[in-house]
């Protein structure tokens, strides 16, 4: 499991123990938090391309920072989650 720093429309980035190239294709699934969606889980899963990939110095030791552009994407959404 991966946690990402930033997300936007476009793109994510994330810090990752394994060793990632910039031009590198993945695929992906983000788990969005119910503070944003409501009662509704949801996440996010496609296709990504690593387009930044930097070392991301001693708080993060031998992981590497990488900036990724979504490629395609689908949202999924599960039952509601009782309160």
């Amino acid at each position: 499991m991966v946690e990402t720093r930033d997300i936007s429309t476009n793109g994510f980035y994330f810090n990752v123990a394994e060793h990632f190239t910039a031009g590198t294709q993945f695929e992906f699934s983000i788990g969005l938090p119910t503070e944003i969606t409501g009662a509704i889980r949801a996440s996010i899963s496609g296709n990504a391309r690593a387009v930044r990939v930097e070392e991301t110095g001693e708080s993060h030791d031998g992981h590497s920072g990488v900036g990724a552009l979504i490629e395609s994407y689908r949202i999924s959404r599960a039952e509601s989650v009782k309160r």
